[in-house]
């Protein structure tokens, strides 16, 4: 289903780029939203990640990327996490995407409504129960690492992992990768930046041209590419 919309490392090209750019050798990697692992093994094979942390929640996904992480002999660097992070922990139903791109959004973010695949044929929601955590408490769990790097596509939920990640964001400052998923996540995104006073860049139009710079909150409505870059270190 994946290969049947995406076109890989062409559609990614940028977000791969910033992968060049923020994983340091030997870095440890948080992949929020791991889906089926295609970042994950890129980040360790081609970037030299030295452990990943891999969150993906949605069940039939998590089959695939333990898959890919025993093809790709990862499975000494690599631990995978059924959780969803978020702003506190608890239980959640997550809205299932079978027909279309195997993608997954927790109701809080969805208002309850079908997934856009399942919504396209005139289906009802498929769920599934999955566990919240912050990623503040996971990275205080015992013998956890902190992060150097970490990439965010959790399909809307990314300023609740921020809000539930800012000790952590403070503490170790990690080199972040964020998808952005509607204006409204792009605004709340980077206000949560602008709290962590963490710079953020990214790609916006202007005067009808393309510019990759540093980004402010106003930026929102106008980014031209919905991955941006963050990190204390610019």
């Amino acid at each position: 289903r994946y290969l049947l919309w995406e076109h890989p490392l062409i559609h990614d090209a940028f977000m791969v780029s910033l992968f060049a750019r923020l994983i340091r050798k030997d870095d440890v990697v948080y992949d929020i939203g791991a889906n089926i692992g295609l970042y994950t093994r890129l980040m360790r094979q081609w970037f030299g990640a030295s452990y990943i942390y891999a969150f993906e929640p949605m069940a039939e996904n998590r089959e695939l990327l333990e898959e890919n992480i025993r093809l790709g002999n990862m499975g000494g660097v690599c631990e995978i996490s059924p959780l969803a992070l978020s702003d506190a922990p608890g239980k959640e139903e997550l809205q299932i995407d079978d027909m279309n791109s195997g993608s997954a959004v927790l109701n809080s973010i969805s208002g309850g409504e079908a997934s856009s695949g399942r919504a396209h044929f005139g289906l009802p929601p498929k769920t599934e129960t999955v566990e919240l955590e912050t990623l503040d408490a996971f990275a205080k769990r015992p013998g956890v690492r902190p992060p150097g790097m970490m990439k965010i596509d959790t399909e809307g939920a990314e300023v609740k992992i921020l809000i539930g990640g800012r000790e952590t964001i403070r503490a170790h400052k990690p080199r972040m990768a964020i998808a952005l998923h509607g204006k409204d996540k792009a605004r709340g995104t980077l206000e949560q930046l602008e709290i962590l006073e963490c710079p953020a860049y990214g790609v916006v139009r202007e005067e009808g041209v393309m510019k990759y710079r540093r980004l402010a909150v106003a930026d929102f409505d106008r980014l031209g590419n919905n991955n941006i870059l963050a990190a204390y270190d610019e």
